[in-house]
């Protein structure tokens, strides 16, 4: 094998720190941080943005906020208050936030997960288990809108679709706005402890001025979910764990109705399920499970052109897969083009979805997931059904990480895949990630498949990927291995049978001026052969992004590319390009409209040669806030390519609708268009939050593709048992 020579030493050495036994480390930001003090009270307040209980007043008041933008360090222009306490059931968070200008509050969004970035807005981060790696991340607004996120690694892995039951009541007063949140102790999983301590933070957004302010985490140089830059939560003591089992069962009933020329079929179905069941085996370690899971809910997918010579790559969006998902990330590095991770040993979309991304009835899932003193553990198994020719698979991986120094760990990961279309597959690999000097950051991996009937193993790894990331500069080094073998057939992999060694860095200056906030020059260059030695890609780009104080962002990109192909492909499944060395030049702009406006959006223009022709892309992508209840968001993008042997014009439209008539009756609908495949599709969504956590969904869905018109309707309830 090409990689036995190096493969082998790099894992023994992952092995040894891995071996190591325990491991005492300085806990970041301890020294001199800050510390706020939870209150207890015996009767909870009311969630109605007032704050006048006097349980609030008797609370310590944190108000020490520090600029963290646009002036580092500086007093910020406005006041904020924040106060915390807490009854036996749930952790009570109460905000006032102060504002000299009330006419000028950006309050436009209600829809539950919207990212909020064009309203004022308020952030909660809190790390339970005190680790400084792992967060729950809850923001609001003035209109009490909620997203909630989970954060593993200090964001290295973000899963912004989960869901949790929390609560938020908010006002805009005459002074400014205030929030009151509630976030059940159920909801969080934490160490049992008599007088424990987390980690928390906060950060408030003025939208209108730009502004953004911190109260322990305002250094530019971190994001705000780098939990190790925290302040200390105190005082919590005697918190209930009524929590010993959660059933969440569901009933979906609909009609599909499928036509196909003359020839039409209609279907009617009813399933009754168990979403989730979820029982903590102990403080530390949890069991979810889930039987025969209905995912009809879930947000469809955008229409796309692939093309490339690669896989398209599409996020999970159904809710079993994504608790905890952070806990199964493996690897280094980040993402390549198209926003395609390199390796990824488990991609949960893999699981009751065929290629073609058409849902395989599920059987069972079962996740036990956990953080030990010094470790994080996660398991999972998947059963899918036979369905329509495709044998049932059953699906497993098992991840340990052993917490080293303040911000490090190492580990390792495996898969299973059996009854697979081409055979058994596993992999089993070694990671490690290590933080040094707060800016740099050091990841390596190796990993092994083995399929049976495919005639052997594979290897990748990658020996190093170097970061450093600060305020001012960001420098970056990758080499990945990938053998022509390796095949994860649990995960994604973009490309193999290569080398690839990448650079990059950026200067990121803030000139003092009045107009310009930050000046961001980059340049980097990638150089790929395959095991063999023979150069087969090669990219340099440079590029400069000017961010303005107003909000609004610029940037343009030169890259020049040298693609070496030996076999002829097709494009987008058709258009043939023949074997040869293509050499393109590539010119691209972009602009970002500031969010806080009314109307806002993204807009990019790019040329460039392309396999011997050329290609023009064009995407216009408006969002119009008519009100804080109904928000359209449209998008165009236009492929105009000239190869050789075909020219073709692609189309995709889109069209996003959302009519929210409160936080809980919510609306969306979604029509889109696929010009060059004569595809179109709309999906409707009408959700109920009846209340935190259980939901009401009648979903409406139409399209056509090839001849075949399909529609269907469904309705489905959920409802939470707690014992």
């Amino acid at each position: 094998m090409k990689l036995a020579a190096g493969c082998p030493n790099q894992a023994i050495l992952i092995v040894l720190v891995f071996a190591t036994g325990r491991v005492e480390a300085h806990e970041p930001g301890t020294l001199g941080a800050k510390s706020v003090q939870a209150a207890a009270v015996d009767r909870a307040p009311l969630l109605d943005g007032d704050l006048e209980e006097p349980e609030w007043e008797r609370v310590p008041v944190v108000s020490d906020f520090v600029q963290q933008e646009p002036q580092e360090g500086a007093e910020p222009s406005e006041k904020t208050e924040v106060r915390i306490l807490y009854t036996r059931q749930a952790l009570y968070v109460g905000v006032r936030c102060y504002d000299s200008a009330p006419e000028g509050i950006r309050a436009t969004e209600r829809r539950r997960d919207s990212d909020m970035d064009s309203d004022d807005s308020f952030w909660l981060i809190l790390d339970t288990y005190h680790g400084h790696r792992d967060s729950y991340f809850f923001r609001t607004n003035p209109l009490g809108n909620q997203w909630d996120a989970l954060m593993t690694d200090e964001g290295k892995v973000q899963n912004e679709s989960w869901d949790a039951p929390w609560e938020v009541g908010a006002k805009i007063h005459a002074w400014g706005w205030a929030v009151e949140i509630k976030i059940p102790f159920k909801t969080l999983r934490a160490p049992s402890a008599d007088e424990p301590v987390w980690g928390v933070d906060f950060k408030r957004f003025i939208r209108r001025k730009n502004e953004a302010v911190a109260w322990s985490n305002h250094r530019r140089d971190f994001e705000f979910y780098e939990v190790s830059q925290a302040g200390h939560l105190m005082g919590l003591s005697a918190m209930g764990r009524a929590l010993n089992l959660r059933v969440k069962p569901y009933v979906a009933g609909g009609v599909l109705r499928a036509r196909s020329g003359r020839d039409s079929l209609t279907d009617k179905d009813l399933e009754v399920g168990l979403e989730d069941v979820r029982y903590p085996l102990t403080p530390r370690l949890q069991l979810n499970a889930t039987l025969n899971p209905d995912f009809a809910q879930a947000e469809v997918d955008e229409f796309r052109i692939n093309l490339t010579r690669f896989p398209l790559f599409f996020e999970e969006k159904r809710e079993f897969f994504l608790e905890d998902a952070g806990l199964f990330d493996f690897g280094a590095g980040g993402r390549g083009w198209g926003g395609r991770p390199d390796v990824k040993l488990l991609h949960t979309r893999r699981i009751g979805l065929t290629p073609q991304r058409r849902p395989i009835p599920i059987l069972f899932g079962a996740r036990l997931t956990g953080r030990l003193p010094g470790w994080s553990l996660a398991v999972m198994n998947v059963s899918t059904r036979d369905h329509q020719g495709i044998p049932g698979q059953n699906f497993g991986a098992y991840r340990a990480k052993r917490t080293l120094f303040a911000r490090s760990y190492v580990g390792a990961m495996a898969t299973h895949v059996t009854a697979d279309s081409a055979g058994d597959n596993a992999t089993l690999g070694l990671d490690a990630n290590f933080r040094f000097l707060e800016n740099l950051q050091f990841q390596s991996f190796v990993v092994r498949s083995q399929s049976s009937g495919q005639g052997g193993d594979g290897w990748s790894a990658a020996p190093f990927w170097l970061r450093w990331d600060s305020d001012r500069f960001l420098a970056e080094a990758q080499h990945l291995i990938v053998e022509p073998t390796f095949n994860p057939a649990a995960g994604f992999l973009s490309r193999s049978d290569m080398r690839r060694s990448t650079l990059g860095f950026e200067f990121k200056p803030r000139p003092q001026s009045e107009w310009l906030r930050q000046l961001v020059f980059g340049a980097g260059i990638e150089y790929l052969t395959d095991l063999e030695g023979t150069l087969r890609t090669r990219d340099q780009s440079v590029s400069l992004e000017a961010k303005m104080e107003s909000g609004d962002a610029l940037e343009f990109r030169y890259t020049k590319n040298m693609e070496r192909q030996d076999e002829p492909f097709r494009l987008a499944g058709r258009f043939r390009v023949p074997p040869g060395v293509y050499r393109n030049d590539q010119l691209s702009w972009q602009f970002r409209p500031y969010d806080g406006r009314n109307i806002s959006g993204f807009f990019r223009l790019s040329w460039e040669d392309f396999w011997g022709g050329e290609r023009l892309t064009a995407d216009f992508n408006p969002e119009v806030r008519w009100s804080d209840r109904f928000i359209t968001e449209l998008g165009y993008e236009l492929e105009r390519v000239s190869l050789p042997e075909a020219k073709f014009v692609s189309h995709i439209l889109e069209g996003k609708f959302q009519l929210n008539f409160t936080n809980q009756w919510l609306t969306s609908t979604t029509l889109q268009y696929n010009h060059l495949d004569n595809e179109w599709g709309l999906n409707a969504r009408l959700n109920y939050i009846y209340r935190p956590g259980d939901d009401l969904f009648v979903v409406f869905n139409r399209s056509r593709l090839a001849g075949e018109t399909n529609w269907s309707i469904l309705v489905k309830f959920t409802h939470t048992f707690d014992f």
